[in-house]
């Protein structure tokens, strides 16, 4: 059983919801405090990401690509 940690009483989930989600990262669109907040769903959990830490993490754990990396991807036309 999940307690709420916002007030009393037990969490209510939607499981149908956690397994079509999956795994990934998330973005809350709506909520008026919320809004534009990221978060990791994991195993049915989840986890908020905090924005700094994640730009931290990325721009010094990432691979980076290379100019000429960036050459190779073909540019297309946009249709109407």
């Amino acid at each position: 059983m999940n307690f709420n940690p916002n007030g009393p009483g037990v969490l209510v989930t939607d499981q149908k919801l956690i397994s079509r989600l999956g795994n990934g990262i998330l973005l809350q669109v709506a909520g008026d405090n919320a809004k534009g907040q990221a978060w990791l769903l994991k195993n049915g959990k989840r986890y908020y990401i905090d924005p700094r830490t994640s730009y931290n993490a990325m721009r010094y754990l990432s691979l980076g690509i290379t100019n000429n990396n960036l050459r190779k991807i073909q540019v297309g036309e946009l249709a109407e």
